[in-house]
């Protein structure tokens, strides 16, 4: 198919098919594109629905450069007494930083989603998510209520229509 493709560019009959072409056909091309999404497969689940980019790239990064040693994890920071070796003193340092980092960062994201509640005046709190669900109750409640009494109503006036009827026949007879 790609050698298909080639000669269609290659005629110069249609340029702008052949741009889009072009360029379509170098986005997944080649095993390591392949093998990205095996890789993603392995990191994405359902309870990872919510992970962002930059730490998506950060896995995808990490596990590359480990491939590319051709070493894992466990191999990598292996010591040869658990219990008692040496820490990687680094390694913590890196952890540590990057925990600050994003605590930060989630905090100052919760602090501008608050900001913004209070702009707009949205209140998004339990009670009130409650409160909404019981006042929607509350009027669909109110409106069967409605429904059933205009029918009542209906049958009523039906029933003394035809007892009207009724007693007329009864007088002309």
């Amino acid at each position: 198919m790609v050698m298909w493709w080639a000669h269609v560019m290659s005629t110069g009959k249609y340029p702008a098919l052949s741009g889009v072409i072009r360029g379509a056909l170098s986005i997944c091309h080649g095993p390591m594109a392949e093998s990205s999404f095996n890789l993603m497969g392995d990191t994405l689940d359902p309870k990872s629905s919510r992970m962002n980019i930059a730490t998506l790239d950060a896995i995808q990064t990490a596990k590359y450069a480990m491939k590319s040693r051709g070493m894992t994890a466990t191999m990598m920071f292996k010591r040869e007494d658990e219990k008692f070796g040496p820490v990687d003193r680094i390694l913590c340092r890196n952890m540590r930083s990057a925990a600050r980092r994003d605590k930060a960062q989630r905090e100052e994201r919760l602090m501008e989603k608050g900001r913004r509640q209070v702009e707009y005046g949205f209140k998004n709190t339990c009670a009130s998510a409650q409160e909404s669900k019981r006042t929607a109750q509350q009027k669909e409640k109110e409106a069967g209520l409605r429904q059933a009494a205009k029918q009542r109503n209906a049958a009523r006036r039906k029933t003394v229509e035809t007892l009207v009827q009724a007693k007329k026949k009864k007088k002309n007879s």
